[in-house]
């Protein structure tokens, strides 16, 4: 029996033996069940893609997301929770969803069906809190690990995770990740995987200096053998106020990537970030940032380029996605961005970027310049267009995206 049929059998025994009380039928138990939480999200969203290509035309979808959720209340310190995702799509064959076939089209991998998306147990005594199931993972910016709420289908992990409450300033985190539900929807065989995660965060500094973080990501891919690596690292976030009505953040992070066992390559690459925030109290802000995903040549021949395949990519590197693989010659984004909140409310941001390879022939991978509309019409509904023009060089084609969505929340 492979190690992932023992952790689901392991999950399963957990559940049956701690999780549900002796008496189904006792009225803490029907209480904590009739007194528990429904959540309901659905999302609209038209998404258009050209790729200025000869052998793909241009993507447009159109599509709506339903996500159902209910939470019950505590009972014995225990707390149950599902949630599950329907996706339909107007026209299924006008994008490429990269499961649906249609390679003749622009990618939007936001592809049709229903799927499990949590399904998960928290016991909390004192200072420890436990989650054994589907959850979702999100840890510091996304970087690492997140849940690519972007895409319809968004990205949960089988894993048991325990959250240890030192103190009011020290949190560490521990996870075993045994399995991946992707962005791809259920026509698409979950990854098998085993991700460790250890990650330890403090405010003790004050916010002035910032939140630090420190991570270890140790990832084997199981079935591709190459992904296999070790990644460990620091983040440090902070805000300085410098008048009542303005402040100045600040975000460093650094973090080195090796091969693991089982990986025939051998490497060692580094990541790094600085960004700075200028924001003024009901005007807006100001930003520039740099970020590099290094890359190392290999004994082989070729290059290494170091990978968050577990991060929520779309947030990083523009938002026509063109990097959500770090080339082999590695990436460096320096960029620069503005927000203002125009009439009626209305939030504005738009960014520029401009990338650059580290190694190989390629060093100009171009630029691209992002814009964000949106608009939150009350508590439970907010509207959102997101514009993306991404000019490539050498081997890159232009790229340019366009999405507007409503999202509804209860």
């Amino acid at each position: 029996m492979s190690n992932y049929r023992i952790k689901k059998c392991m999950l399963i025994a957990f559940l049956l033996t701690f999780a549900l009380p002796t008496d189904l039928l006792a009225n803490e138990f029907i209480d904590a069940l009739k007194n528990g939480k429904a959540d309901f999200n659905m999302r609209l969203r038209s998404e258009y893609a050209d790729y200025f290509s000869d052998t793909q035309k241009e993507g447009y979808s159109f599509t709506e997301r339903i996500r159902l959720g209910y939470t019950t209340e505590h009972f014995n310190g225990f707390k149950f929770r599902f949630s599950i995702e329907d996706v339909r799509n107007a026209s299924n064959q006008t994008y490429n969803s990269l499961v649906n076939g249609t390679t003749d089209r622009g990618v939007i991998a936001d592809p049709t069906g229903t799927e499990l998306d949590e399904l998960n147990v928290t016991y909390t005594s004192g200072a420890v809190t436990v989650i054994a199931g589907r959850q979702v993972i999100t840890l510091d910016d996304h970087r690492f690990i997140g849940h690519v709420g972007w895409r319809q289908f968004r990205q949960t992990f089988d894993a048991v995770t325990g959250v240890f409450t030192i103190d009011d300033n020290n949190t560490l985190i521990l996870s075993n990740i045994w399995n991946i539900t992707g962005i791809l929807g259920p026509d698409v065989d979950d990854v098998e995987t085993n991700v460790n995660v250890a990650h330890w965060s403090s405010s003790c500094l004050g916010e002035s200096i910032g939140k630090l973080s420190i991570f270890a990501y140790l990832l084997d891919a199981r079935s591709a053998m190459t992904a296999n690596s070790d990644t460990y690292g620091a983040r440090l976030a902070g805000k300085n106020a410098i008048s009542d009505s303005l402040a100045l953040s600040h975000t460093f992070s650094y973090a080195n990537q090796t091969d693991a066992e089982g990986n025939p390559n051998t490497f060692s690459t580094d990541y790094f970030l600085a960004e700075t925030k200028l924001v003024k109290n009901d005007a807006g802000f100001i930003g520039a940032g740099f970020e590099s995903l290094g890359s190392d040549e290999m004994d082989g021949g070729g290059y290494a380029s170091f990978q968050t395949p577990l991060a929520t990519k779309h947030k990083f590197n523009g938002f026509a996605d063109k990097f959500l693989r770090t080339p082999d010659g590695g990436l460096e984004d320096g960029y620069l961005y503005i927000g203002t909140t125009l009439p009626c409310k209305t939030k504005a941001t738009l960014t520029y970027h401009q990338f650059r390879g580290q190694k190989g022939a390629i060093k100009n991978l171009g630029s691209e310049t992002d814009l964000v509309i949106s608009k939150k019409l009350n508590d439970n509904v907010n509207l959102m267009t997101k514009l993306a023009f991404y000019n490539g060089v050498d081997t890159n084609n232009d790229t340019h995206k366009a999405m507007m969505q409503m999202e509804i929340s209860f």
